[in-house]
């Protein structure tokens, strides 16, 4: 006599099914991610984050004068009251001498996502959220520099449909930055 239900037993999956897309997902990937505005309390968190993700992390001074700075758009990803991970992107303004009027452009200047969260989508909702608060504004278009070696970051810049524009030689220490457009 078997011990499995009559509908296992005919081949019937008991388990509950996951929505549409999520099999498979880890669960931490299925926890809202919410985005608010960078606090003077965050640092901390933000500083592991950055020193976790980049081999020359920016310090809390950097971030701090960053912070401080006019147009400038910090936000943070929470998920249950944990950080995990941030944008910063600057508004700035450029005389557009073709058609004789200035032109708000974006520059993301800095994106990270703790290790431990990546490939669940917090990045990609830190850009759309960046890029929904640019649009706001009117702003026409975002750049950003990556690193030439960094193609985990340009394969997900190029989904997120930024462009490469150019590059910076020797932007960083021995490297050059891919230059990333978008327009909005």
């Amino acid at each position: 006599m078997s011990i499995l239900p009559r509908a296992h037993a005919k081949g019937i999956n008991l388990r509950p099914r996951l929505h549409k897309g999520l099999e498979g997902k880890p669960f931490s990937s299925l926890i809202e991610t919410t985005i608010r505005s960078f606090k003077r309390a965050d640092l901390n968190s933000i500083e592991k984050i950055e020193q976790r993700s980049f081999t020359d992390p920016w310090s809390s001074s950097d971030f701090e004068s960053f912070h401080q700075r006019d147009g400038v758009r910090f936000f943070v990803a929470v998920r249950n009251t944990h950080i995990v991970g941030y944008i910063i992107v600057e508004v700035l303004e450029a005389t557009d001498l073709l058609n004789l009027r200035i032109i708000k452009r974006g520059h993301l200047l800095n994106l990270a996502v703790d290790p431990k969260y990546r490939r669940q989508s917090v990045g990609k909702t830190l850009v759309n959220a960046s890029l929904r608060s640019l649009l706001k504004e009117r702003v026409q278009e975002i750049w950003l520099e990556v690193r030439a070696s960094n193609w985990v970051a340009k394969r997900f810049y190029l989904t997120m449909g930024f462009r490469e524009a150019g590059r910076k030689y020797q932007y960083y220490v021995n490297e050059d930055a891919l230059i990333m457009k978008r327009e909005l």
